[in-house]
């Protein structure tokens, strides 16, 4: 299915954007608002683009301030929702230099898929592991 890769692409070039280290190249992937669902009970709504992309940069910052160099993503699965909607669950690992994993869990997206663009709008965190 077409709209399957334009899925799978979407989270190749997340990873691309990943290793920018840069909040701001990452938040254009998102929706403002933003639904984000961590491992806490409460929710974040992060409401502009500035407080989405603050949002990921202090993650990598963390992520760089612990050597993790690079990520990837294993098991994505596609569950849609209707023609321009889906849901993109997947398994993310963290690894540092080495390619060691440091940290993988699992997440899910809320996707608006077309031709043109691909963004998410929630996130929900299901499971964190760090080893």
């Amino acid at each position: 299915m077409k709209k399957n890769r334009l899925v799978t692409a979407y989270f190749d070039d997340f990873i691309e954007v990943f290793l920018t280290f840069n909040g701001d190249r990452i938040a254009p992937k998102f929706t403002a608002p933003l639904l984000v669902k961590g491992t806490s009970f409460d929710p974040i709504i992060l409401r502009t683009k500035q407080e989405i992309s603050d949002y990921f940069q202090a993650y990598l910052d963390k992520y760089k301030k612990l050597g993790y160099a690079s990520c990837f993503y294993s098991d994505l699965d596609i569950k849609w929702l209707g023609i321009d909607n889906a849901m993109a669950t997947l398994e993310w690992s963290m690894v540092d230099s080495s390619g060691a994993i440091k940290t993988k869990w699992i997440e899910s997206y809320l996707l608006t898929v077309s031709d043109c663009k691909t963004v998410a709008y929630c996130t929900i965190d299901h499971d964190l592991e760090i080893e």
